[in-house]
């Protein structure tokens, strides 16, 4: 089975074995090898386990030169063919003595209880059998030891001083297993200093000079001179996670708490980075719905903005108009999956109401209806909130399909364009009416001032009640909602007239110069290109399926003007500044990620030099380094998925507790979104690879052996 030819072992210039030559061929015998401390016994042993390559000479294991055997080979020789003893026995510390058996057998079948349920027996150890291994004594830690290498049955067994920490009583109990294991044809090869071993050893050598001296029986020899064929062991990777993970809970939930607060001071930086680049953007643009087309004179396409750039103009219009005209208006309508469009100016709104009036009402604090005192945001309502009157921005008919000011009815209607109807928030409605359903089609009187300064009360009608941030955070000033307000006429006249031209032109001329060929060349162009007065058009489809054929046709009717449209911000002309805005953003991300990661393994590596030396314990027991690394990324995935799941748990109670009533709550409230939270979770993903990656470095073959020597 096994020979040694000339073998010479070095360490730097410490010679440990000279041309050493020995034989260890009867699969039914004792070897010995006998020496004193620090002679080279458990470096022999080393090389005969494929832990040690690094020697000069042959070593011939079962007709094959182990030298050449690649890892997978010794994994599998390792699994069920020759099994070792290590003196400081190499045990799972964490696991059962039951668990330390069950993860080391070969294979596995309905067998398995009864099968190591023997060899405990065997060794008086069943009673410990649900023990923790950390508990036992040195010697009963030194008869497990044993009962995991003849679990397998194996071909050969290496004993590195087996009875070392043994009274004479368990040495008896050692002796005759060892005459067992040699009467079923099992080869023992042991090295000891223990003068008792000697007495069952059918050959032993004793190391002298640097060589192994045969000191005792002949070699009679029934080798075995064929190549072996060795199984792949069946071992059982998911149950030994969830067995090292149950019983390092403890000790994992200390060590994870940085990590858990690593990974919320991510999502908090990610989470304010998004709501300041994509989440403002959304919220422009978020109110539109699919079925809706939203148009604005002043949105140029990057082409002609890049054009005029060329030729050192600031742009002013689109080249034939400033503001949409009707016919305009009427082009729109007749495209082919245009149901309905109209023009507004949705970015202008009045702060008076239908008579020039404006709201002077302060809501205090005090006056708040007793149900909401009790509420966990009373403490950070302000003790006095000043309201203002402010017009919704689009028109009550295409309300349905564009909410730039994401208002949420919860309550009644919306107020009818060009009327002195009120949307109200919440809290007024408790507090006035008892509720939001009582507040609607109540007349409430409100003080106001005219334009002339003089104060009055006037009464409004309330037409719906709109969800507050008073969960979270309620902002210093109020708002009570009128309808859609027209264009003013005045204000119409005043861009229309004489005046408006000459302003227009003097600050064209200011920029750009020479107005000749546009249109500020004369009042008459002037007049063509602002007719309305207003620069929004709003657009709503027959069907949302046809965005993509009404934003063709948008194209050539307004050749230099954006729109937004879910058609659009997908592949259309806002797809490369959404999508470059989510590049930065990730791309931060991932190098914040990356600082993290290099963080979480600097904490960690103490624990990830641990775990891997129990990784080294199964790689003696035949697991192979791929079984090694599937072991370490189901458990850090495991691992880093509770952690997330904590961090979020503790992330929604700081939020409800304390955050969500700061000036922060609206940043901070997109942590909670669903592509958030997942777009976090691949970035913690990211985090747990670096770890892995460090890990798998630890169990690199050479590491893996220095953790057993």
């Amino acid at each position: 089975m096994i020979e040694l030819k000339s073998l010479t072992k070095r360490y730097g210039d410490n010679l440990i074995f000279d041309n050493v030559s020995a034989a260890f061929n009867n699969p039914a015998y004792v070897y010995g090898v006998f020496g004193p401390s620090g002679s080279g016994k458990s470096t022999l042993f080393h090389i005969l386990f494929g832990l040690d390559q690094d020697y000069e000479g042959d070593y011939i294991f079962c007709d094959s030169d182990a030298k050449q055997m690649n890892p997978s080979e010794w994994s599998r020789i390792r699994t069920d063919f020759m099994q070792i003893v290590f003196q400081d026995f190499k045990l799972l510390e964490n696991m059962t003595v039951y668990e330390n058996l069950y993860f080391a057998l070969s294979s596995h079948s309905e067998s398995d209880d009864a099968k190591i349920t023997d060899v405990l027996n065997d060794l008086h150890l069943s009673h410990l059998a649900d023990q923790p291994v950390k508990t036992l004594s040195g010697g009963e830690k030194q008869r497990l030891a044993i009962c995991r290498a003849v679990l397998n049955n194996p071909r050969i067994i290496l004993l590195d001083e087996p009875t070392g920490n043994l009274d004479d009583q368990n040495t008896e109990d050692v002796m005759k297993l060892i005459a067992y294991m040699r009467d079923m044809g099992i080869m023992v090869i042991i090295i000891s200093h223990d003068s008792r071993v000697m007495q069952i050893c059918d050959v032993y050598y004793a190391i002298q000079n640097r060589k192994l001296v045969r000191m005792k029986g002949e070699d009679t020899s029934a080798a075995i001179t064929s190549k072996h064929e060795y199984s792949d062991g069946d071992h059982r990777i998911w149950e030994y996670v969830t067995a090292y993970l149950k019983h390092c809970i403890k000790d994992l939930s200390l060590n994870n708490v940085p990590i858990i607060g690593i990974f919320m001071v991510f999502m908090v930086c990610f989470c304010v980075a998004w709501s300041y680049l994509i989440g403002q953007l959304d919220l422009f643009y978020g109110g539109l719905d699919r079925s809706g087309i939203y148009l604005n004179t002043e949105n140029y396409t990057s082409s002609y903005l890049k054009e005029n750039r060329e030729r050192g103009k600031t742009v002013m219009d689109d080249g034939t108009r400033i503001y949409f005209s009707q016919e305009d208006l009427a082009a729109v309508r007749k495209l082919n999956g245009v149901e309905d469009a109209d023009i507004m100016d949705i970015g202008r709104y009045n702060c008076d109401d239908t008579e020039a009036y404006t709201l002077e009402y302060q809501f205090l604090k005090v006056d708040l209806a007793d149900s909401l005192k009790n509420s966990m945001s009373y403490p950070g309502f302000p003790d006095m909130v000043p309201f203002q009157f402010e017009t919704l921005r689009v028109k009550k008919s295409f309300s349905d399909i564009y909410n730039p000011l994401h208002i949420e009815l919860i309550a009644g209607r919306i107020p009818d364009d060009d009327s002195d109807q009120l949307l109200i928030p919440d809290y007024l409605a408790v507090t006035w009416f008892g509720s939001a359903e009582e507040a609607v089609d109540q007349l409430t009187s409100l003080p106001v001032r005219n334009t002339e300064q003089k104060k009055a009360d006037k009464k409004y009608c309330i037409a719906g009640v709109y969800k507050s941030s008073f969960d979270t955070h309620v902002e210093e000033n109020g708002v009570l909602y009128l309808g859609y307000r027209h264009f003013d006429a005045s204000l119409t006249a005043l861009i229309t007239g004489q005046e408006g031209y000459e302003m227009s032109l003097a600050s064209y001329k200011e920029y750009n110069g020479d107005p000749a060929g546009t249109v500020f060349e004369s009042y008459e162009t002037y007049l063509k290109a602002v007719v309305t007065g207003q620069r929004d058009i709003l657009i709503r489809l027959k069907d949302s399926s046809m965005s993509a054929e009404v934003s063709e046709s948008l194209h050539d009717l307004f050749p230099n003007l954006n729109f937004i449209s879910s058609y659009e911000l997908s592949r259309g002309s806002f797809r490369n500044a959404y999508r470059a805005m989510w590049t930065l953003i990730l791309l931060g991300a991932a190098l914040l990620a990356g600082v993290f990661g290099i963080i979480i393994i600097m904490l960690n590596r103490n624990y990830i030099r641990k775990r891997n030396k129990e990784l080294a314990i199964l790689y003696s027991l035949g697991y192979t380094r791929k079984e090694l690394i599937k072991i370490l990324l189901r458990e850090y995935f495991t691992v880093n998925t509770v952690d997330y799941l904590i961090t979020y748990l503790l992330l929604y109670g700081l939020y409800s507790l304390l955050l969500k009533h700061t000036s922060f709550y609206l940043q901070l409230s997109a942590l909670f979104k669903p592509e958030l939270i997942l777009i976090g979770y691949l970035f913690v993903m990211v985090m747990t690879l670096l770890s892995i990656c460090y890990s798998v470095f630890g169990i690199k073959r050479s590491n893996l052996v220095m953790y057993l020597k």
